[in-house]
C-alpha cells in the first residue's frame, strides 16, 4: 500500500477525532496546555494502538466487537453530548465545565470511541498481509494533528461567537450527531 494510500485512510480514521477536537475548541476559548495535550495524545495513541491490536485479533474477535461496537459508540457519544446540552442550561462555572470536560475519564471515553474504527481497519491490514507498525505510526500522526487543528480552528471559531451556551448546545448536538453517523453506518444505512 503507497504511503498516499496509508495517509488517506489516516485522514478518514481521524475525522471523529477532529470534530470532537473542534468541539472541544468551540466550547472552551481557554484551553490549557496540559488538557489540548492531553487530548491530542490520547487521541493520537489511541488510533495507533486500536489500529495495531485490530491487526493483532482474530476475524472472530472483531466479530464480536463489531456486533456492539457502534450501539458503544452511540451510547458515550451520546452521553457525553446530552451532558454538554444538559450543562448549557443547568451549569453556572464554565471552569468546572471544561475541567470536567477534559478529565481523564472522559477523554479516555472519546479516544476509545474515535478509534474504534481503527481497529477494523488493522484488523483488513493484518488479513491482506500489509505490514502494520507503519500505517500504525502514520494514523496515530495524523489523529495528533487531526486533533491539534481541530482545537485550533475551534477555538478561533469561538472567538467570533459571544454566548457559550449556545455554543455548547450545538458542541452537544455535534457529539450526539456523530455517534448516530457512526451508528447508522455501521448497521448500513448510511
Amino acid at each position: 500500500m503507497s504511503f498516499v494510500e496509508i495517509v488517506l485512510i489516516a485522514i478518514t480514521l481521524g475525522v471523529d477525532a477532529f470534530s470532537i477536537a473542534v468541539v472541544g475548541g468551540v466550547c472552551f476559548k481557554e484551553i490549557q496546555l496540559k488538557q489540548r495535550l492531553s487530548l491530542i495524545l490520547h487521541f493520537g495513541l489511541f488510533q495507533l494502538a486500536m489500529f495495531l491490536l485490530g491487526g493483532c485479533i482474530g476475524n472472530t474477535v472483531l466479530h464480536y466487537i463489531q456486533a456492539v461496537d457502534h450501539w458503544v459508540i452511540l451510547l458515550l457519544l451520546g452521553f457525553i453530548g446530552g451532558k454538554l446540552i444538559y450543562d448549557a442550561y443547568h451549569e453556572e462555572n464554565e471552569d468546572k465545565l471544561q475541567e470536567e470536560f477534559f478529565s481523564e475519564k472522559n477523554v479516555l471515553i472519546m479516544a476509545l470511541a474515535t478509534s474504534i474504527d481503527a481497529l477494523a481497519v488493522g484488523l483488513s491490514f493484518a488479513l491482506i498481509n500489509e505490514a502494520l507498525m507503519f500505517p500504525a505510526i502514520v494514523i496515530g500522526i495524523v489523529a495528533a494533528l487531526m486533533t491539534y487543528i481541530g482545537i485550533f480552528l475551534g477555538n478561533a471559531f469561538s472567538k467570533i461567537i459571544n454566548e457559550i451556551q449556545k455554543i455548547q448546545v450545538a458542541a452537544g448536538i455535534v457529539l450526539i450527531c456523530i455517534g448516530i453517523k457512526i451508528f447508522l453506518e455501521h448497521i448500513e444505512i448510511f
